[in-house]
């Protein structure tokens, strides 16, 4: 299975945790979906992009899965 935590870590005092962006599906699951969920249409794909620059700009740790 691939990882499924990205960690930035910074030095403030923050933490932004963004818990499943739907982009990863654990293979059990993945055997049960249709053929367009196999696609991930639902899938917030840039999701952790958007909050990068919060992240920096408060100099907080983000988190990913």
């Amino acid at each position: 299975m691939a990882d499924m935590w990205t960690l930035a870590r910074r030095n403030g005092p923050v933490i932004i945790n963004i818990p499943h962006a739907g982009t990863v599906i654990p293979t059990a699951i993945a055997a049960r979906l249709t053929e367009v969920a196999h696609h991930n249409p639902d899938a917030d794909w840039h999701v952790e992009k958007l909050y990068q620059s919060v992240a920096s700009g408060f100099d907080a740790t983000l988190m990913c899965a």
